[in-house]
């Protein structure tokens, strides 16, 4: 779980005025899957990427597994590509 903690330390670090809305949301059995949006203005290091003032919008998906109400495991999947080139760090 340590590794879903620090991207998020460091996304909340990078993008500190974030915005993000849950679209999508379903369980079944011990899994939750759940689709959201994330909006923010690139004002911190993120990543160790120094700020760029650009603003972004990311479409992520995380899927947990739930044991005894606690995550047990946790999965987390976004486009990073997409938002290094809204950043202006790389062009396709």
């Amino acid at each position: 779980m340590e590794i879903p903690k620090a991207f998020n330390a460091s996304l909340f670090q990078g993008f500190p005025d974030i915005q993000h809305t849950i679209k999508d949301m379903i369980s079944e059995g011990d899994k939750v899957v759940y689709h959201t949006i994330l909006k923010g203005t690139h004002t911190g290091e993120f990543m160790g990427i120094p700020a760029t003032g650009k603003s972004a919008v990311i479409h992520d998906f995380t899927l947990l597994r739930i044991a005894e109400g606690k995550i047990v495991e946790w999965w987390y999947d976004c486009n990073l590509m997409a938002l290094m080139q809204q950043l202006g760090l790389m062009s396709v």
